[in-house]
């Protein structure tokens, strides 16, 4: 028999879109309840130190609580995985992210305050999007499972993504799982992820070109990009600079809050001409390039992913920015700078590249990261060379539980003695 709770006050609201309240000194996830809500829940399930709940009905909402605009929005597996905030203000959704990033650092042992937290509004839509399509339709998957929630509009993208997306799936191509769009400037590129042994019929592919209204249109198969039509690459201007676009090359994933993001990090880097710079996890050099194209400073960008290191060399030269562009694993870089850039995955930097940051001493660091928790760790082990100087959170993706940071690190004058007698 299922535990109800009566009259259960939530005290807060999770990163993930759970309320949280405890119960007989067990923390209780509450899916769907915001802070400030009073409800009657029902335990779903039990582990050792927390649980799991549904609301049964609310009898007093939170005064954070605003009207779903989005009628796939839900909670638990019913509801679509794209978001997780449609039902909280924005307001309160932006307290939630700095609330979580703030404690990511105290949970190692720092204690820093967020900034600033600049955005472009909720309906800054994303320039890059991935959907499922299949059986017809297209969507976000449901929470915790591989069925899609069907979608004709999506809030968190712009009509002519929904256009392309809706039409890949109406189309039924056998083999065909996913759909990537990236919208440059003017241009338009899309992706049709394909399994890697399906059969696929090009001419029909072909024949979608103009109902996709695309200027690029891959079929991308186990990592491999097949350009069936239209051009190899679309371009965007971003941070005063004109940027190509390959199909594998990262690049961020929402142009208006990518704009807030650069300049940040721009002016954190506080360059000097004549300065070194380095740009590490570079992808087609964008971020470095725009830097260098203010200040005039001796720029290297390491990237691991041949296609990206190839954009950024092009990039470089059409934008007018002096640079050398490095294939590699940018963990592995043994190179010397007056301040680095670092724009990792998820996964963070690692003790390797944090290692040799220590030797080599950079006087600044900006530490661009889309994942707090492997930030606030990154930061922590060099806090015995550096200062977090500061941390300004970028909402690069809107009603989801997910932060962008740029954090500033400051060399100390002891140096990082410390951390090699922990090695």
């Amino acid at each position: 028999m299922k535990t109800t709770i009566n009259s259960a006050r939530i005290e807060k609201t999770t990163n993930l879109g759970a309320g949280v309240v405890r119960v007989g000194g067990k923390t209780v996830f509450v899916d769907g309840a915001v802070a400030g809500d009073i409800a009657d829940i029902e335990i779903t399930n039990e582990r050792a130190g927390y649980a799991n709940a549904r609301i049964l009905r609310i009898l007093s909402p939170s005064p954070h609580r605003v009207r779903v605009d989005c009628g796939a929005f839900g909670c638990g597996e019913r509801g679509c995985g794209g978001c997780m905030f449609r039902h909280i203000s924005y307001a309160h959704e932006l307290e939630i992210k700095r609330d979580y990033i703030e404690s990511c650092f105290h949970k190692c042992g720092l204690e820093v305050k967020v900034g600033e937290f600049l955005t472009a509004g909720e309906r800054a839509v994303r320039t890059k999007v991935t959907a499922a399509v299949g059986g017809g339709v297209s969507g976000y998957y449901a929470r915790g499972t591989n069925e899609i929630v069907p979608t004709e509009r999506c809030l968190l993208h712009d009509e002519k993504t929904d256009r392309i997306r809706r039409t890949v799936a109406n189309a039924n191509i056998d083999g065909v799982h996913h759909v990537t769009v990236r919208r440059g400037t003017e241009e338009t590129m899309a992706i049709l992820r394909a399994d890697a042994d399906a059969k696929i019929d090009k001419e029909r592919v072909r024949a979608l070109l103009y109902r996709l209204d695309a200027d690029s249109v891959y079929i991308e198969r186990g990592g491999r990009y097949e350009l069936i039509a239209g051009e190899n690459v679309i371009y965007d201007a971003l941070a005063g600079c004109r940027f190509r676009i390959s199909p594998a090359s990262f690049y961020q994933v929402n142009h208006d809050c990518a704009e807030l993001l650069y300049e940040r990090a721009i002016k954190a880097a506080a360059l000097s001409p004549g300065e070194r710079l380095a740009d590490l996890y570079c992808g087609t050099g964008t971020i470095g390039i725009a830097a260098a194209k203010r200040v005039p400073v001796a720029l290297t960008g390491v990237e691991i992913v041949p296609e990206a290191v190839a954009d950024a060399k092009i990039n470089a030269r059409e934008n007018g920015a002096a640079g050398e562009f490095i294939c590699g694993d940018a963990a592995r870089y043994a190179g010397r700078a007056d301040c680095v850039i670092v724009d990792p995955p998820r996964a963070g930097c690692g003790r390797a590249l944090i290692g040799h940051l220590l030797e080599m001493k950079p006087g600044r660091i900006v530490y661009v990261s889309c994942e707090p928790a492997t930030l606030a760790r990154d930061a922590k082990m060099l806090a015995d060379a550096y200062k977090v100087a500061d941390v300004t959170a970028v909402d690069m993706f809107p009603r989801t539980g997910k932060a962008e940071c740029v954090c500033k690190l400051v060399l100390r004058e002891k140096g990082a003695h410390a951390y090699a007698e922990q090695q």
